[in-house]
């Protein structure tokens, strides 16, 4: 039997007839032994690491500890940590925290990998894992954290190519409406579908609209599907270009902005 979890017992009589079934079930009952917190996961490695959407990114895998009591989340933590001088440094410990900053999200009892994304090159992480049951009586068990460091100025070794994977491509771009900020600005909010990743934004007025001088281009990052471009003149047609980092096939989509008088807005025309 295992602590922390709840049994009946129902007693059948056998003899050389047979029986005539099993008893009534018994009061639930658990062990005077309280549970033991989890092991902390095992074998935790980092297995993959390279670019991806022109970000460092390292993934974590771990495998399912033994605990009393059922899983119910991982918290991974991680924080960007400086090199000890040769005379510090050990295999185990081969950094000190940078900063009191440490980050961390929650992964369920599912999984048992995780993808870090935004790491800095030449620099050393601290990763922790650790895991967490579901509750008994008014608390959850937590596990001793398992822990490894992730030395990202050894990725010109990685074997994995994050570049093989399906390149995201952007799809369905257009403007969704027109807004006016100013008297003199206008802003078209753009949308698209796509995979979650990181976007390059690219718009010039077209070389028909001669109110412009140099005809400039503007561009900007975004993770979400869609964004607000700006500087933009009434009755004036612009050319918007659209990719994902990670990928060399980009979306591209002509319009032409309304007159002032179209818009609908306080501001006077």
């Amino acid at each position: 039997l295992t602590p922390g979890h709840w049994y009946q017992v129902r007693v059948a009589a056998v003899n050389a007839n047979g029986s005539r079934g099993y008893s009534l079930p018994s009061d639930p009952f658990k062990l005077d032994v309280e549970p033991n917190k989890p092991e902390e996961p095992n074998n935790l490695t980092v297995s993959k690491q390279g670019w991806v959407d022109g970000r460092l990114t390292a993934e974590l895998h771990w495998e399912r500890p033994i605990s009393d009591l059922p899983l119910h989340h991982y918290k991974v933590f991680w924080s960007h940590c400086v090199r000890l001088s040769q005379q510090e440094n050990t295999p185990s410990n081969p950094c000190k925290p940078k900063s009191v900053i440490v980050k961390h999200k929650t992964v369920t009892y599912k999984n048992t990998h995780f993808i870090l994304k935004d790491l800095e090159p030449f620099s050393l992480y601290f990763i922790q894992v650790q895991a967490i049951t579901i509750p008994y009586g008014p608390k959850k068990l937590a596990s001793e954290k398992a822990a490894v460091f992730i030395d990202t100025n050894k990725l010109k070794n990685a074997t994995y190519n994050w570049r093989m994977q399906p390149q995201n491509v952007v799809k369905d771009l257009r403007v969704l409406g027109f807004h006016r900020t100013t008297l003199d600005d206008l802003e078209a909010r753009l949308v698209w579908s796509a995979s979650p990743g990181r976007f390059q934004v690219r718009w010039a007025p077209h070389s028909s609209c001669s109110c412009i001088k140099n005809n400039p281009t503007y561009q900007a990052i975004t993770e979400a599907f869609q964004y607000n471009i700006d500087h933009l003149v009434f009755n004036c047609k612009y050319q918007v270009i659209v990719n994902a980092i990670s990928s060399s096939k980009s979306a591209r989509f002509t319009f032409t902005t309304p007159l002032c008088t179209q818009v609908n807005s306080k501001l006077p025309c």
